[in-house]
């Protein structure tokens, strides 16, 4: 019996290793990813260059206050330059994480996923692979919950989930979300969706509430 729980152990660990230099790997191609869509931002690139000395490229029609013959002019001495110079880099290694964070941070940029530009290590991958299963459990459930209520039980979304629903279909986590202004929240909401029902209730409660409110107001003022 010692000698079973002791390879049932061997092989867990081994797994939950093996799981983790996947994880890992994953999560740094990930990461990747996201600085190379950052770095597709013109104002993020501009001050990297200008602040930071980076070098990066613009695309064409990045640079403020060019126009776009210009700007192609530019992007084609640019690649002449490169190809003088064979630099092959990445543009992702062109600069470090740590100054795309300082761009952003200095430019008020939320970008999903970014988290502060740190590179993922074992120990955080391990922490993934431990907690993915109760993820899962979680998303089951709450998936399944979602379903039940809207579309078999045919109910509308409630205010809450209409904002979930037009926050995903536009590709917000709910830090993203959160850093818009009601202004831009709303241009989100007025868009046609299934959260449409919901907003478009809720906007007919805030006319009402503004104009009970206008309402008592003058007829305080009338009784004075």
């Amino acid at each position: 019996v010692s000698t079973q729980s002791t390879w049932k152990a061997v092989v867990s660990t081994q797994s939950t290793w093996g799981l983790s230099v996947c994880t890992k790997f994953y999560q740094a191609q990930t990461l990747q990813r996201v600085k190379g869509k950052i770095l597709e931002t013109g104002s993020v690139v501009r001050l990297l260059n200008e602040k930071y000395g980076a070098n990066l490229p613009l695309k064409t029609g990045a640079a403020s206050g060019v126009d776009r013959k210009t700007a192609r002019k530019q992007a084609r001495k640019q690649k002449k330059t490169a190809q003088k110079d064979e630099d092959d880099t990445p543009i992702v290694d062109k600069v470090s994480n740590a100054d795309v964070d300082k761009a952003l941070q200095e430019l008020d940029i939320y970008v999903a996923g970014w988290n502060g530009g740190s590179e993922p290590n074992y120990v955080s991958a391990a922490l993934t692979v431990v907690q993915f299963p109760l993820k899962i459990v979680g998303s089951s459930l709450s998936t399944g919950l979602w379903i039940w209520k809207y579309y078999v039980m045919k109910q509308d979304l409630s205010l809450d989930d209409a904002y979930t629903a037009c926050r995903l279909k536009n590709n917000f986590d709910q830090t993203g979300w959160d850093r818009l202004t009601k202004d831009e929240q709303a241009a989100f909401l007025n868009k046609e969706g299934e959260w449409s029902v919901a907003w478009k209730a809720e906007k007919r409660r805030r006319i009402e509430a503004e104009e009970a409110a206008k309402r008592r107001e003058r007829e305080a003022k009338a009784n004075k």
